[in-house]
């Protein structure tokens, strides 16, 4: 399965940035990127892309604890963005 890279992390945060979500930081580790705010030591995730093949990435939400929820939705890095911010908003919003 093919790796997320320090540039797919990089275009992420600028896509969401640009949306104003400046709270919202992103990490990867081996095929997942994961979209996250809060403290460092005690992050909130958000969601998470999960890389199938060289260009297309799945979309996953949080679940209790520390599980995680596979969608159906799969597209391209900056789409799959936009799937989540325009149809899953609630899931980018600042948490206090």
């Amino acid at each position: 399965m093919p790796k997320a890279e320090q540039a797919d992390v990089e275009h992420v945060l600028q896509q969401l940035h640009d949306l104003g979500l400046t709270h919202l930081r992103a990490r990867k580790r081996a095929s997942l990127l994961t979209v996250e705010s809060g403290p460092e030591d005690d992050p909130i995730a958000h969601f998470r892309l999960r890389r199938l093949d060289a260009r297309t990435w799945g979309l996953e939400f949080p679940a209790r604890g520390t599980k995680w929820e596979r969608t159906p939705f799969a597209d391209v890095l900056s789409e799959l963005v936009n799937t989540v911010v325009s149809n899953f908003g609630w899931m980018v919003q600042p948490l206090t």
